[in-house]
């Protein structure tokens, strides 16, 4: 990937210590999701029901299924993991929870989509701030 690296990490132990919370949280996702689609194919049928189901899941229902790498690094076209790289997009907003020592990248309705574990919570706030918000 071509970039500048701004910051590299290696997180899988603190990575570890989040597993249960987010796993409950994907289970509770999932269960509000399946309960949404059953309440969509009732009152609608089934046909419609489905298909409310699959445009709220792809504009604004949650993903259960959060990206959380233990290895990343982060450049200024966005984070690069497993070879693959998440890029910013205007939308974009940042949560910092230094309890967790997590950053939450989150979009609009979708909520978290990208979770990034680090040791050093307010540094990697500011470089993701300063790039998704660059005039600011």
């Amino acid at each position: 990937m071509a970039g500048k690296i701004l910051y590299e990490a290696e997180v899988s132990s603190l990575k570890l210590k989040g597993r249960k919370k987010r796993v409950l949280r994907s289970i509770v996702i999932l269960i509000c999701e399946l309960n949404f689609l059953i309440f969509s194919c009732l009152a609608f049928g089934v046909f419609i029901g489905f298909a409310i189901y699959a445009i709220a899941i792809f504009f604004f229902l949650p993903t259960p299924f959060l990206k959380c790498p233990s290895k990343y690094q982060i450049i200024e076209q966005g984070v690069v993991y497993e070879g693959r790289i998440f890029p910013f997009k205007r939308g974009y907003s940042l949560r910092l929870n230094e309890k967790g020592r997590y950053i939450s990248v989150c979009h609009g309705l979708k909520g978290e989509v990208l979770r990034l574990y680090t040791y050093e919570t307010k540094t990697v706030f500011e470089i993701l701030d300063r790039l998704l918000h660059p005039h600011a």
